[in-house]
């Protein structure tokens, strides 16, 4: 079996088009302001305190900024045409979401490890791939410039019920129950943007031969 090998410039062009070094770098400025203004707290309503208002640090919600701006890794100028390339590309962009993701994470993480310690960056990072996962299935469903609504709309009910059972801003880094819904949040935000029309059009071929040959 002839494995299929990516020249490494085609990995590079790639990479510009989907503008991975300023998505990179948008993120990494994030985590440079949480580290410097991450414990500010800011005033938001609160449904718990009496419709009074309570004090949220930055820290816990600067992780949904850094997903929105992962999100324009697939909102380039070719991003409607890419949705119908074939299999050696979604192969290829799919490489290139992991290592960007995992470039983020780590960027993440270091940065709040070394201002506020690991548990700070576990759960920085954790927030980041649960709202990352959301991002994605909500720039499938409503498209590039939408990509932020999903994780915004799952932001008011931590402001409102802060520290509540369904907090995971606010959770310790061993909650085994956040990083479950931060895996499932990824591979469901994965899965959708695997969805392609070309996907489709390829899986319906293949069930319609499987049928055939029975």
């Amino acid at each position: 079996m002839v494995q299929e090998v990516m020249p490494r410039g085609e990995v590079l062009r790639c990479a510009r088009v989907h503008r991975v070094g300023p998505v990179l770098l948008g993120v990494a400025c994030v985590a440079a302001l949480s580290a410097v203004l991450g414990g500010v707290r800011f005033p938001v309503p609160s449904l718990e305190s009496g419709a009074g208002t309570v004090g949220v640090p930055f820290r816990r919600e600067l992780p949904l900024v850094s997903a929105v701006f992962l999100t324009a890794l697939w909102s380039g100028p070719m991003s409607a045409h890419e949705q119908g390339a074939a299999d050696t590309f979604h192969r290829l962009r799919a490489r290139l979401l992991a290592w960007t993701s995992l470039a983020a994470a780590v960027l993440s993480l270091l940065t709040e490890a070394l201002t506020v310690g690991w548990p700070m960056g576990l759960v920085f990072v954790r927030s980041l791939a649960i709202w990352w996962g959301l991002a994605m299935l909500s720039l499938r469903l409503l498209g590039p410039h939408l990509a932020w609504v999903l994780p915004l709309g799952s932001a008011f009910p931590l402001v409102w019920f802060t520290g509540g059972a369904l907090d995971w801003t606010s959770a310790g880094p061993g909650d085994a129950r956040f990083w479950a819904l931060a895996a499932a949040s990824l591979a469901l935000g994965t899965a959708g943007l695997a969805w392609t029309p070309w996907y489709s059009h390829a899986l319906r071929h293949r069930c319609r031969r499987m049928s055939r040959h029975r």
